[in-house]
């Protein structure tokens, strides 16, 4: 553990020791190696965002999942990283599609839309929908416009908004044919 710690503290203060855009990564790695959840789970928060940059997904995804797997054993982990658990199983999901796993983006998509109620965030609900929908299509699931439709009926009609577009769009162009 105390070797790990030490190859994260010496990476943190010289980031050009590892190949460049991979600091971050590389202090998830030996943080998590060290048992050093909170670290860990900020590194690999600060990784996922570096991979999605590099437009990397695969491995934007994989540290995704890494900050979901260690979100529990950190009690103020939306504070460490300033995202609640629901923002990053939003990345997670986008990510998961982009890297073309799209079956693990409907099961994040599914675990976010647990944790947000449609009442109180109706167009956060509505952009889970509509991304759970069009992953769900890509797969050839019947079920994907029941999706779309919910997300229309989640998002109001007035004002107008970027979010009723993108749902309204989402349901023209997958349903009407």
């Amino acid at each position: 553990s105390q070797v790990h710690s030490r190859f994260a503290e010496v990476i943190a203060t010289d980031p050009a020791l590892v190949m460049p855009g991979r600091a971050a990564a590389e202090q998830a790695w030996h943080w998590s190696a060290a048992h050093d959840a909170p670290r860990a789970l900020v590194s690999a928060w600060r990784a996922a965002g570096q991979a999605g940059r590099s437009l990397a997904y695969a491995e934007q995804l994989a540290m995704l999942s890494r900050v979901l797997e260690l979100w529990e054993q950190v009690p103020d982990a939306a504070e460490r990283i300033g995202a609640d658990h629901v923002a990053v199983l939003e990345e997670a999901v986008r990510a998961a599609e982009l890297a073309g796993e799209d079956d693990r983006g409907i099961t994040l998509a599914q675990a976010a839309l647990r944790e947000v109620d449609p009442a109180a965030e109706p167009v956060r609900a509505a952009l889970l929908l509509r991304l759970r929908g069009y992953l769900k299509h890509h797969l050839g699931r019947p079920d994907f416009a029941g999706d779309l439709e919910e997300a229309v009926r989640l998002v109001p009609a007035e004002p107008p908004s970027p979010a009723r577009a993108r749902v309204l769009e989402a349901l023209a162009h997958y349903t009407l044919k």
